[in-house]
């Protein structure tokens, strides 16, 4: 799952906006800001990770108000958000060089817009991987870990914690369950067994007789009500 954030002053804009984006990706978490106080207070006290930002220039009704700017120049100064996509909604093409520039923002879209413009940036963005569908997670020690879900191999339950597993690490965390995480994972995660969640594109082998597959020379087994389906996604 994706975490978006979108500013836009316009409440008809702001309410379209969020209906295209949950309409197109209904797994993903929007949330909405119609002021640049708004949107810092969220960026302070949400407890989301915003993979990608929308962001509306004029934030106000004054013709000679750049909020929008200031606001993404605020998002740069957050660590976690250096290097995070953003994407300006503006009536105004002829300052985005600027804007392109100085905030190193992925792209613009110039008002009016369609909902169609909208999906075709996004789709661009997780095609190239520029949008990663990523997680904040605090592990045992009470680190926070910022992890892309594409990362992650397999899942484990296990008593009160919720293992994923990486091609280089794994991360035990408390903050979610097996049954949490999955409304966060894409279709290529699947319950193999009431314990794992594997990503189908990370699978080496299956033996259907033995009932297992093979995920970076782990074999995970494969539970009897689950069976069936795995069967006839993988054949």
């Amino acid at each position: 799952m994706s975490d978006i954030l979108i500013v836009e002053d316009d409440k008809i804009q702001c309410s379209t906006l969020k209906q295209t984006l949950c309409k197109a990706y209904p797994n993903w978490n929007i949330d909405t800001a119609r002021s640049f106080e708004e949107a810092t207070f969220l960026l302070m006290h949400s407890k989301q990770s915003y993979s990608l930002f929308l962001l509306d220039i004029q934030l106000s009704e004054n013709t000679n108000d750049r909020s929008g700017f200031q606001l993404a120049e605020q998002i740069r100064a957050m660590k976690p958000y250096y290097t995070t996509p953003i994407l300006f909604l503006t009536s105004i093409s002829e300052e985005m060089g600027y804007g392109l520039s100085e905030y190193h923002c992925y792209n613009y879209i110039t008002k009016p817009y369609s909902a169609t413009d909208i999906i075709t940036q996004i789709k661009h963005m997780l095609f190239t991987g520029i949008l990663q569908n990523s997680i904040v997670l605090k592990d045992t020690m009470h680190i926070h870990h910022k992890v892309n879900l594409s990362d992650v191999l397999y899942l484990e339950g296990k008593s009160r914690l919720l293992v994923l597993y990486t091609n280089v690490d794994k991360l035990e965390t408390k903050d979610y369950t097996l049954t949490t995480m999955s409304s966060f994972l894409s279709s290529q995660f699947i319950q193999c067994h009431r314990r794992y969640i594997i990503n189908s594109d990370y699978i080496e082998n299956y033996d259907f007789t033995n009932n297992y597959v093979q995920i970076n020379n782990h074999s995970i087994p494969i539970g009897r009500t689950y069976r069936n389906n795995l069967k006839n996604i993988l054949l």
